[in-house]
């Protein structure tokens, strides 16, 4: 006959905590990811530790395995992560490598199962603590060119003084106090437009160095962060029979 080995998860509750700087929309999706985790073993086999018993990794993916456990063990685990970037921009390639040592896995499990001779039916069980990084949001990359580009800063700069005159009736003083267009005013980044005769054209601005607009442009983007869980759960084993679980918390 075959015999199903059941045990009881008596508590399970998890601390997670995300730690990463950010500012756009997309990170939410981002963070909103976990990676495979757990200890080298459960990792080398893709993360399977939901199907599997007897591992340290169990204690955050499927803490009823802790009644596995015959003897307490501890377990460290160690990780290097390697990423390779490659960006264009107006035709310039550019490629990061971005490198991080970082701690996966560190778990210690305290077993305490009964004798063999043990008739009742309750056969032990074990209490786990685990700490590990669900995520990793460490990268780097960036671009950059030494062709002009075909817009700037300048361009909103010149076309918010435009409405700003004619959709709102500011005149040059107030354009000069009005935040950001502003202060590219104050710091000659535009100028008001002025006719051949050198008076000011109404309404019309121009950049300082023309119209045609070309600077250089560049951009270097650091990320940085992670997320980790901590986890602490206990699993029973009822006469290697039963099986059922109970979880509190995620």
């Amino acid at each position: 006959m075959r015999f199903l080995t059941v045990f009881f998860t008596l508590t399970w509750f998890t601390i997670g905590g995300a730690f990463a700087q950010s500012g756009y929309f997309e990170d939410a999706y981002r963070f909103s990811r976990a990676n495979p985790s757990g200890s080298a073993r459960i990792m080398g086999i893709g993360g399977t530790q939901y199907s599997l018993g007897g591992d340290v990794s169990n204690i955050a993916g499927n803490p009823a395995g802790l009644g596995f456990f015959r003897s307490s063990e501890a377990s460290i685990s160690l990780g290097y992560s390697d990423w390779k970037v490659d960006t264009r921009y107006l035709n310039q390639a550019q490629t990061y490598n971005t490198s991080n040592f970082n701690l996966p896995n560190m778990s210690y499990v305290m077993a305490n199962p009964k004798g063999n001779l043990e008739t009742k039916a309750f056969k032990g069980g074990a209490f786990g603590f685990s700490f590990q990084r669900i995520a990793n949001f460490n990268t780097e990359f960036g671009y950059n060119s030494n062709q002009p580009g075909n817009s700037s800063i300048i361009d909103f700069y010149v076309q918010d003084a435009y409405n700003l005159y004619y959709n709102f009736g500011f005149n040059l003083d107030d354009i000069a106090g009005s935040g950001l267009t502003g202060l590219g005013y104050n710091t000659f980044q535009f100028n008001p437009a002025y006719d051949d005769n050198f008076n000011i054209i109404d309404g019309e601005f121009e950049p300082i160095i023309g119209n045609q607009i070309a600077p250089f442009q560049n951009e270097n983007i650091i990320q940085e962060g992670n997320s980790n869980q901590i986890t602490i759960a206990y699993g029973a084993n009822f006469n290697h029979k039963f099986f059922c679980r109970r979880f509190n918390g995620n």
